[in-house]
């Protein structure tokens, strides 16, 4: 008989793989995964709704409320989990604490409306008689936009930063802050004593590679293949290699004689390959090394932007070339040729890459906060806020918070400080549940230039990290530490972290499958300016906004009269809506929930947590 050892006798490094393995299993099983294995040391995992009986006969798929309750579950653990950390229990505490603020005692529960009250008022304004009644009921709520920022509220004291933190808490979704451009939003509700919260949203850096929004946009091949202007494409295309390879920096390779001036003025494919065999002589970069400095053309010269310049270069000289040979056509055949060889589609990527990869970091932004704190979501608080971020004052604080901020990596490419104009131009969110998001859907908000709209465009793959607890995801740092796989967070090394680590440890552990949560987003797109793919695709130089840029405030305050025509009007008559507000009581104190109780064994506070749809950063 085989002895077993105990897991403490286990060297450190088994120790922990065993740990993260038994981790990541216990995650995916409290969200109902289920697991066979056919053989020892096989384990297969399979999706609650993957599992080998959707191919039983008779096999009735799940309803589309069940499948997003199911999802709840496992995200509301998560969520409790990280509410009875010790780090953000005394957070909660301190927000909640009563404190004085201009001789009145206020904590943050001051902020969320009590929604008996705000049936009653609705009530009393529904008894007033027509014509006077739409008008009045208009007046019960005052919604308005506020940037959030370290500024103190007016009405608490508190800091607006910690205001939309303790809100963002109450969600089904774990809150996990992303790197890169951020800005965060609270819609408030002046009708009210202390301007209580409506809703909160939050902007972050567009995702990078999303298929779908890529294709939507144009920045695939297979779009180019159907594009309606197929020269102006092609010349747009050409113009954004020309302006790469000005913007890198070239001081060092021309003073060496690795390339002249004429070279880059008219590259050719020598020049491209020498440029690659003065990469390949370079050092790759490792984990710690390459520290960025203040010197920007000194990081330049550095063995790490070195070789990136040299390999950006070589491939921006060779696409310019088969550029050049396409010329030698007729204008109306360029793009059709470029697209019949394998060079030539190789050129095409290059280009649309670069100009994809300019606006990605500068003209779009994704939504991945976006919804109503209770009890305004039985209101559709949550169109509110999503409309909201479509107002011409999100795109003028978005302007004025970056206008001057360089790129890191940029700046050292061009070994000056570079700055990428900021003109929002796009929104792209995705749904919490792949079966629907009630949110996005039917939004349209007219202007003079034409509606805005959620265009839905799509699906992710389902990838990502949603499916794994905090607690999984720090047991992957210290394997990989202990391991010394951590990736690093330094330049060429990634786009996501947080991914590449969670990626290396299942890797490590066999278990590389379980990247895909096997839950895929809707992906949505909101386009906020009138030429907005023309923009995108480098055709036009200048954004066309829906709403002026000058008058900000004007803007955003129609956007707001249309919710309340549109959507609150209606929704505030209806006797369930009265009836459910009614029921509702004020939010339970989250500081409760460091005690081992959790909203999920309670219907009641489910119904009131889950008024919304939450958006889900990938």
């Amino acid at each position: 008989m085989t002895e077993t050892l105990p897991a403490a006798a286990l060297p450190r490094p088994e120790e922990l793989r065993l740990a993260v393995f038994a981790r990541v299993l216990a995650d995916l099983a409290g969200q109902g995964w289920h697991f066979h294995s056919s053989r020892p040391g096989r384990l297969r995992a399979y999706a609650p709704d993957t599992t080998p009986r959707t191919a039983q006969p008779g096999y009735v798929p799940p309803a589309p409320l069940e499948i997003k309750q199911h999802l709840r579950q496992g995200l509301v653990a998560h969520r409790d989990e990280q509410l009875a950390d010790p780090l953000n229990q005394r957070f909660i505490q301190r927000m909640e604490r009563v404190r004085y603020h201009e001789g009145r005692r206020v904590s943050v529960r001051n902020l969320l409306a009590d929604p008996q009250v705000l049936a009653s008022d609705i009530e009393a304004t529904l008894r007033v008689s027509e014509p006077n009644r739409t008008a009045r009921l208009m007046d019960v709520v005052k919604p308005y936009l506020q940037f959030v920022s370290e500024d103190l509220d007016e009405h608490t004291g508190l800091r607006l930063l910690d205001i939309w933190r303790y809100c963002r808490y109450t969600w089904s979704l774990p809150f996990n802050t992303q790197p890169g451009r951020r800005m965060f939003y609270l819609v408030r509700d002046a009708a009210r004593p202390n301007h209580p919260v409506m809703g909160i949203a939050a902007l972050g850096s567009a995702v990078v590679q999303i298929s779908c929004r890529d294709e939507f946009v144009g920045w695939t091949l297979s779009a180019l293949r159907i594009a309606p202007d197929p020269v102006a494409r092609l010349q747009a295309l050409r113009a954004e290699l020309r302006r790469a390879i000005d913007e890198v920096y070239c001081d060092d390779f021309v003073s060496e004689g690795l390339i002249t001036p004429t070279d880059l003025l008219a590259p050719t494919l020598e020049v491209g390959l020498r440029l690659r065999e003065a990469a390949a002589l370079l050092p790759v970069a490792n984990r710690g090394q390459h520290k960025l400095s203040a010197n920007l053309e000194g990081d330049a010269r550095t063995d790490l932007f070195r070789r990136k310049r040299a390999v950006t270069l070589a491939e921006l000289f060779n696409a310019l070339c088969e550029f050049d040979k396409a010329a030698q056509l007729e204008e109306s055949h360029q793009l059709e040729s470029l697209l019949s060889y394998k060079d030539g589609k190789k050129a095409l990527s290059i280009a649309l890459r670069s100009i994809k990869k300019r606006h990605v970091a500068a003209s779009m932004m994704e939504i991945t906060t976006c919804g109503a704190i209770p009890p305004y979501g039985d209101l559709l608080g949550g169109k509110l806020v999503a409309m909201l971020m479509a107002s011409p004052q999100v795109t003028t604080e978005y302007r004025q918070r970056y206008r001057s901020l360089s790129s890191v990596i940029a700046s050292r490419m061009s070994g000056k400080e570079f700055v990428r104009q900021p003109e929002l131009v796009l929104l792209g969110t995705t749904s919490l549940y792949h079966v629907g998001s009630s949110q996005y859907n039917r939004i349209k908000i007219p202007t003079e230039k034409g509606a805005i709209s959620y265009i839905g465009v799509g699906r992710t793959e389902g990838f990502g990290h949603v499916h794994l607890s905090q607690h999984s995801y720090n047991l992957i740092q210290e394997m990989l530490r202990d391991d010394q796989s951590e990736q690093s967070y330094t330049f060429a090394a990634g786009v996501n972290y947080k991914m590449r680590s969670i990626a290396s440890a299942l890797t490590l552990l066999g278990l590389q499958r379980l990247q895909n949560h096997a839950s895929p987003r809707l992906v949505y797109a909101l386009p906020i300016a009138t030429n907005w793919r023309q923009f995108l695709l480098g055709m036009d130089s200048e954004p066309s906004w829906h709403f002026a840029q000058d008058t900000p405030q004007q803007g955003t305050d129609e956007i707001i009269d249309f919710w309340k025509k549109r959507w609150f009007v209606n929704r505030a008559q209806r006797p369930e809506t009265l009836a459910k507000l009614h029921y509702s009581s004020v939010l339970p104190s989250l500081a409760s929930y460091g005690d081992g109780t959790t909203l999920s064994k309670d219907p009641k506070q489910i119904a009131i947590f889950f008024s919304a749809d939450h958006v889900c950063p990938e």
